[in-house]
């Protein structure tokens, strides 16, 4: 699982389009796919966090079990150098004014990354 950013929207948005069966998304988009540390699966080159995961439960959802929630367990995670930091309390941290993660809302509907706001948490 990868979290894009702002950057590959086009390219994120290809590999949505309808493909004969066994043909990979990847390659017509532009992205390309790199080897992820430990863990038997590549990430894609471009992405700068991506998340290892395994099966951990299927779960039909809706009437007639219409369609099926997946649970992943993360087993391996990649976050790029560059939106990186440690933070005060020495953990580390990614920047999301660097990430600039894009989000899709639904159907061809995205967000680009905007105000970033901190509210503190109760104790």
């Amino acid at each position: 699982m990868h979290i894009a950013d702002a950057s590959l929207a086009e390219q994120v948005t290809q590999t949505a389009a309808s493909l004969p069966r066994n043909y990979s998304e990847v390659e017509p988009s532009g992205l390309s796919m790199t080897k992820m540390t430990k863990f038997p699966l590549p990430r894609i080159s471009q992405a700068k966090v991506a998340l290892g995961c395994e099966l951990y439960q299927l779960q039909s959802i809706g009437d007639n079990a219409a369609q099926t929630l997946v649970f992943g367990r993360v087993t391996q995670v990649y976050i790029d150098d560059e939106i990186a930091c440690i933070n005060d309390n020495g953990r580390l941290r990614v920047d999301p004014q660097k990430l600039a993660p894009l989000a899709r809302l639904g159907g061809d509907i995205y967000q680009l990354p905007g105000d970033i706001v901190t509210i503190k948490r109760p104790k």
